[in-house]
């Protein structure tokens, strides 16, 4: 009886000794000075989630709490990219440049577009896009003149001579661009440069000659005819003719632009800056060119059949870009070439990301 109850005593001094330690254990399980730097537990990603591991949870383990690998947190590199669309308007000086034999003064004109723009590292992109400019150049010709032969409608031939005193001439046209550039970006600064393709879509011109005087000879019946209007001869103060024609060249430019960005939010932005296109190459497109002259035809009186179609009884012109020298076979405006430079105003979205 006495060593049962001493069996009893026993184990309850255990269990009291054990409960008296406890919250000391609990107080320096959680004390992070007391915690081990290191353990020995080899851990498995894919098996230990955080917290929720299948085996280990913070109840009974709290040391081991951010020490097995929690998938959800470990950190993904993401790739640099960059997305900017441009919405622009342009202003600045635009047209023609100087040929051999025509000098060209180019005027106000302006444009609008749309860019594209990727970066893919954040100093360096590449853009393209397209644009639409109007342009305007005054191109003037000093004494200039030129002679053809014709078969009139009595089959006789008649060597026509003219000179003009001066040449003033309006160029208007349409021009559509497409670039393609790399930019470099520094924080909100950045610049572009490349080549630029520039095809005229539309050219109206509106031409005035100063002192016009032409003239016609028959070399078999040796008569030089001055006056006579109906055969286009005589002398004239002011000739002007208004037209236009497509066959224009296709250029090939240098440009670069430089901006300045300031960021209205987190997708878009406000840039200003300037803009340079200067073309090193025409490739023409047009091989012949108009006449000179009005061309009818005429018939013979008896067999109704046609004789003629050069009798030229209008004094008509055409453009200085496309018209050429008969007696010298040569274009007046042998190599025409483009420049255009300005201020430009551009809207921005951005798109992607700029951080890892």
């Amino acid at each position: 009886m006495n060593r049962g109850l001493y069996n009893i005593k026993s184990v309850f001094i255990v269990v009291a000794t054990l409960l008296m330690l406890l919250p000391a254990m609990t107080v320096s399980a959680r004390n992070p000075r007391r915690q081990p730097t290191k353990t020995s537990l080899l851990v498995d990603p894919k098996m230990y989630v955080g917290k929720k591991s299948w085996l280990y949870t913070y109840r009974f383990f709290p040391d081991l709490d951010g020490r097995l690998v929690d998938s959800t947190k470990i950190h993904k590199p993401v790739p640099f990219f960059h997305h900017r669309f441009s919405f622009f308007a342009q202003g600045g000086v635009a047209g023609f440049r100087n040929s051999k034999t025509v000098h060209f003064q180019q005027k106000l004109d302006g444009g609008i577009g749309a860019y594209y723009t990727y970066f893919f590292n954040p100093s360096f992109g590449i853009k393209t896009g397209i644009d639409l400019i109007h342009t305007t150049s005054v191109a003037k010709v000093g004494t200039y003149s030129d002679e053809y032969t014709i078969v009139d409608s009595e089959l006789d031939e008649t060597v026509y001579k003219y000179s003009i005193g001066g040449i003033v001439e309006d160029i208007m046209h349409l021009q559509l661009e497409v670039p393609i550039m790399l930019d470099f970006k520094e924080k909100n600064f950045d610049c572009g440069v490349g080549l630029k393709v520039g095809v005229p879509l539309h050219v109206n011109y509106s031409q005035e000659d100063q002192e016009v005087v032409q003239t016609a000879y028959y070399p078999d019946y040796d008569v030089f005819v001055d006056d006579s209007w109906v055969l286009g001869c005589g002398t004239f103060e002011t000739v002007s003719e208004k037209s236009s024609f497509k066959q224009t060249p296709v250029f090939i430019m240098f440009t670069g632009d430089a901006q300045y960005t300031f960021p209205l939010s987190e997708k878009y932005s406000l840039s200003v800056g300037a803009y340079c296109d200067f073309a090193f190459l025409g490739i023409s497109a047009k091989k012949t060119q108009d006449r000179h002259y009005t061309e009818i035809e005429t018939y013979d009186t008896h067999t109704l059949l046609t004789v003629s179609k050069s009798v030229p009884v209008e004094l008509v012109t055409e453009s200085v870009l496309s018209s050429r020298n008969y007696k010298t076979d040569q274009k007046v405006v042998s190599n025409v070439l483009f420049i255009n430079y300005g201020l430009r105003v551009s809207f921005n979205l951005n798109y992607g990301h700029d951080k890892w």
